[in-house]
């Protein structure tokens, strides 16, 4: 049988032991509270010298020099107007009036060569039902190339490359080829 005076020492056994695990507990959250607190303070404590150095830095000042003018409209936005002007005259009744865009020498073939068709010019019957696509010119100085699709539902695109030159401040066109 057992002895109350062993049933008092195991009990008190086991609060001592509680106590003592309780205690261990308590120990090591402490001291993890603290360095967590050391982190803190130190990373503070360095975002405050970051915050000093860089209000103590100058700030740079402002550019005096002048901003750069941008040309409001660009070569390749005029070629690709005047490429566009072509092809809006097709088939209708100002196509008569599309030399106006020509070179003087591309005028004088034109005429003499084609009649002053743009039919026989491009070597087409038909005006393109499905539209235009007009490429980036490639501008090189005072010549530039574009090349403009002619879309039609039947026989599918037809390449042009249309060759510019700058006379004074006007692109025209001075010649077209079927590519």
């Amino acid at each position: 049988m057992v002895s109350s005076r062993t049933v008092v020492i195991v009990a008190v056994s086991a609060v001592v032991a509680a106590a003592l695990a309780g205690g261990s507990v308590y120990w090591v959250m402490q001291q993890k509270a603290t360095a967590s607190q050391d982190e803190q303070s130190t990373t503070i404590a360095s975002l405050r010298r970051q915050l000093s150095d860089a209000r103590a830095t100058p700030t740079p000042a402002k550019s005096t020099s002048p901003t750069p003018t941008v040309t409001p409209i660009t070569d390749v936005a005029i070629i690709t107007n005047q490429a566009k002007a072509f092809t809006a005259k097709l088939g209708t009744a100002s196509e008569d009036a599309v030399d106006s865009l020509f070179t003087t020498a591309f005028q004088k073939t034109y005429k003499d060569q084609h009649q002053s068709s743009v039919g026989k010019l491009l070597g087409i019957q038909d005006t393109p039902d499905q539209g235009y696509t007009y490429g980036t010119p490639s501008v090189k100085g005072t010549a530039a190339d574009v090349t403009v699709s002619f879309k039609y539902s039947g026989t599918g695109t037809t390449n042009f490359k249309f060759s510019f030159q700058k006379s004074g401040t006007t692109w025209l066109i001075s010649s077209i080829t079927k590519q």
